[in-house]
């Protein structure tokens, strides 16, 4: 048995690494597009919960009037679109944007201080944040 000239083993190790290198991007190409999408899941949501929390803060509106609002509806179906089309690695994010959308659904009784749904939602918010 023969072990093969050293332009085999060059070409041999040449290919064996061009394999690895492929695998390598392929996964690491994969790992950013997840993080990506994480991120904007994240942005996406606090800024939808900013803007419909600066709306309830400024106007006062109650927490019947809540979900009139065309902001509060947005957020509703964006969080039902993430639901549908989100990979598991998002799917913490959606449950945390479900339960800020909840609190922002008790209107301006989440402005309340020392209301337990203003110190959860703050929670939340910061969780997400992070």
């Amino acid at each position: 048995m023969e072990i093969g000239s050293l332009a085999d083993w060059v070409n041999g190790l040449a290919t064996f690494t061009a394999v690895l290198t492929t695998l390598f991007f392929t996964f690491y190409k994969n790992h950013l597009q997840k993080r990506k999408s994480k991120n904007n899941a994240i942005r996406s949501i606090l800024k939808l919960s900013d803007n419909l929390f600066y709306l309830i803060k400024t106007e006062n509106i109650n927490e019947k009037d809540v979900q009139k609002l065309q902001q509060y509806k947005m957020f509703n179906i964006y969080l039902m679109v993430m639901t549908f089309t989100g990979n598991e690695d998002i799917t913490n994010i959606i449950d945390i944007g479900e339960n800020l959308l909840f609190y922002l659904s008790k209107g301006n009784t989440l402005l309340n201080p020392e209301s337990k749904f203003k110190n959860e939602y703050d929670i939340l918010y910061q969780k997400l944040k992070r």
